[in-house]
């Protein structure tokens, strides 16, 4: 292109909105650096399409470009800050766990890879370690408390996650093994309004919402669920993955059929078009728990919905094949994951 000026390009995908729009002009800007050889943007853009496809994208982007991000980085040194690289791969590695044709084999590689750059520049292997009960606690529970032990004896540094989201994530752990005590004395600084970020108190809120939705808590599981609401529909300050809504529609199966109707309206288009393997598993998990309880209400839904595997008679959706159509995608993603990991642990879940 003649008159290449690679600011031109940034300043367009900065302006564009987040999600398909700026992933978009991302890759054309990494695709005319790559044209004009300009190594400095072509890294910069890619460790840019890399955080845009991880926090508002379905990961996909991130996981394909990655791995050309660290070749060219290494014959290409002191273009971009080690510092930079490494966020990247801890996002990597969390995005990893979420697409089963990744191998465990793959992932632990990955993490010996960023084991050994956190040594390379000096990093405490704080975030290693939290990154590791993060992706074994749902596959190997002695790996993911291992890790958590290590974690706590490990020191903070500049590669650890802000406070908000180690207490968050930490508070999650802590439910999972039982700890219930603990985790909610850990999220009290979160849920006074002394700590947050841009993924917190929404990760919060959910977790909570759905711990007391399983406990058949009415009241609190609302408090939650409408505090979330309101982050990721009407302040948009919380990105909307298949797993939230899963979450979501599942209190909506319990306590506000009405509700869930509205809100799978407004995703639907969103997650047919989703890549993401386990964020289409928990979407599917929660709306069919959402249909099974809507079918003891009606037999039919009558909504309008982007082209679905179902067909509309005259009187709408027939409910029964909506629950149908999310069981049998849930059961064939979750039977993916478990033979990957090992265990049953989705295919468990299903109800």
């Amino acid at each position: 292109m003649d008159n290449y000026n690679s600011n031109e390009f940034m300043n367009e995908y900065k302006k564009a909105s987040h999600g398909e729009a700026k992933i978009s002009a991302l890759k054309a800007a990494i695709q005319q650096a790559d044209l004009e050889k300009d190594i400095r943007n072509q890294l910069k853009f890619r460790l840019d399409l890399v955080e845009e496809s991880v926090f508002y994208g379905d990961t996909m982007d991130a996981l394909v470009i990655f791995p050309q991000l660290i070749a060219m980085d290494e014959q290409n040194p002191g273009y971009v800050d080690p510092y930079d690289i490494c966020w990247a791969f801890k996002w990597i590695l969390t995005g990893a766990k979420e697409f089963p044709q990744i191998s465990l084999n793959e992932i632990d590689s990955y993490f010996e890879e960023y084991k050994k750059s956190c040594k390379r520049y000096g990093y405490s292997l704080r975030s290693y370690y939290q990154k590791i009960r993060f992706v074994y606690m749902d596959i190997d529970e002695e790996k993911a408390k291992e890790a958590n032990w290590k974690m706590q004896m490990s020191q903070r540094d500049y590669l650890s996650d802000c406070e908000a989201c180690e207490l968050d994530e930490q508070a999650a752990y802590d439910l999972i093994t039982g700890q219930v005590d603990k985790a909610f004395d850990e999220i009290k600084p979160i849920l006074n309004h002394e700590l947050s970020c841009g993924e917190v108190p929404g990760r919060t809120y959910r977790m909570l919402m759905t711990y007391y939705c399983n406990q058949r808590h009415h009241k609190e599981s609302k408090k939650y669920f409408e505090l979330l609401h309101q982050l990721v529909f009407k302040r948009k300050a919380f990105g909307l993955t298949g797993e939230i809504v899963g979450d979501m529609l599942y209190y909506c199966s319990l306590y506000d059929l009405a509700q869930g109707i509205e809100i799978f309206q407004k995703v639907i288009k969103q997650e047919l078009d989703n890549r993401n393997p386990y964020y289409k598993m928990m979407f599917a998990k929660g709306s069919r728990q959402f249909f099974l309880a809507l079918q003891k209400e009606r037999e039919f839904l009558n909504i309008s919905l982007p082209q679905m595997p179902v067909e509309k008679t005259k009187d709408g959706y027939r409910v029964a094949e909506l629950a149908e159509l999310y069981y049998n995608g849930y059961v064939e993603v979750a039977k993916r994951f478990d033979e990957r990991n090992g265990n049953s642990y989705y295919m468990e879940q299903i109800i």
